[in-house]
């Protein structure tokens, strides 16, 4: 029986999955920038990683962090994640300022790998095992996410979806 603060995926509370999901979309969005060929291509899909990057960084800074750096006996995970977020954020100011696009993207494919590393090794296994309501949390979580996507304009794109032919937005579906 799952008690209130460890719901029944406690080993892997779906607030874990819902980041991890996050991060494979974003290893997929690097993935497909550098096979794509097009300068046009490459303009969308670095905009896609932009608006998923924010929508990520978001969620987890005003929520997802707040509650775990309280919760786990070494909020320093948090603190470190945080500055990797501004480094991800800076190099996407300057990606969006016009500085050469390539050498940002590839130093900031650097920066979210290793965040992602240290996240899903380090911070996620700490997360899973701190007395935390994880029913609550994702619930919080998920409305929020929601909300980023559609004020980005933001779906998530499937392997076989190209960046241009993607739907825009859940505001238009039944």
């Amino acid at each position: 029986m799952a008690s209130k603060q460890h719901p029944q995926s406690a080993r892997h509370p779906q607030v874990i999955s819902l980041l991890r999901e996050d991060h494979r979309e974003v290893e997929r969005l690097f993935e497909r920038y550098w096979q794509a060929h097009q300068e046009s291509e490459k303009d969308e899909l670095a905009a896609q990683l932009s608006k998923a990057l924010s929508a990520h960084t978001r969620l987890e800074e005003e929520i997802f962090y707040p509650e775990v750096a309280l919760a786990i006996d070494e909020p320093l995970l948090v603190d470190e994640a945080r500055v990797e977020h501004k480094l991800a954020k800076m190099l996407l100011a300057e990606i969006e300022a016009g500085e050469p696009r390539d050498p940002h993207v590839q130093v900031l494919c650097e920066v979210v790998n290793h965040h992602i590393r240290e996240e899903e090794n380090e911070l996620f296994p700490k997360v899973e095992a701190a007395p935390i309501d994880f029913d609550e949390l994702y619930r919080r979580m998920l409305q929020r996410k929601e909300e980023l996507m559609l004020s980005l304009d933001l779906l998530p794109l499937r392997p076989d979806q190209d960046a241009g032919k993607r739907a825009h937005g859940r505001r238009h579906q039944a």
